[in-house]
């Protein structure tokens, strides 16, 4: 998986610190995740997309996966998703995630994508570092509660 780099500054918006994050198979681009760390407390994730046809096959998970074990072993505790509502049954079901709850999210307010309440809800995982011999996720439903820590 390569980790590309392409963000600024400019015209209002700050995409400063975004990495996108690309699986492929061969030149076929599947999925593709923005994600941006906030220091070694956070990191958000805004944007996952998996391309049309290649849907529910697993694509999104891998990616979410894998970008979850490279920020734990870089010592990231907890990642953030702006998940939209229609989708927050696989965040939270499938992928492990937990709302954050309303009182919580005041401390995460600008540090990372504020979002439209109306069509979108604040979900985080406890991540857990690497240990020898273990993966870098909490894949097994540990304890994933999550609350913000002062910026």
């Amino acid at each position: 998986m390569q980790l590309v780099t392409a963000a600024s500054v400019g015209d209002g918006h700050d995409y400063d610190g975004f990495l996108v994050a690309v699986l492929r198979h061969g030149p076929v681009p599947l999925c593709a995740a923005a994600l941006r760390a906030r220091g070694a407390d956070l990191a958000e994730l805004p944007f996952l997309a998996t391309r049309d046809g290649h849907r529910r096959a697993g694509h999104a998970r891998r990616l979410v996966m894998t970008l979850e074990a490279v920020l734990a072993a870089a010592g990231v505790t907890r990642l953030v998703v702006p998940a939209a509502k229609p989708l927050l049954k696989m965040w939270t079901a499938a992928f492990g995630y937990k709302a954050v709850p309303l009182v919580a999210r005041a401390a995460l307010a600008g540090r990372v994508v504020e979002l439209d309440a109306a069509s979108a809800t604040v979900v985080a995982k406890a991540l857990q570092a690497a240990v020898a011999g273990g993966g870098g996720v909490d894949e097994a439903g540990g304890d994933n509660a999550v609350a913000p820590a002062a910026p």
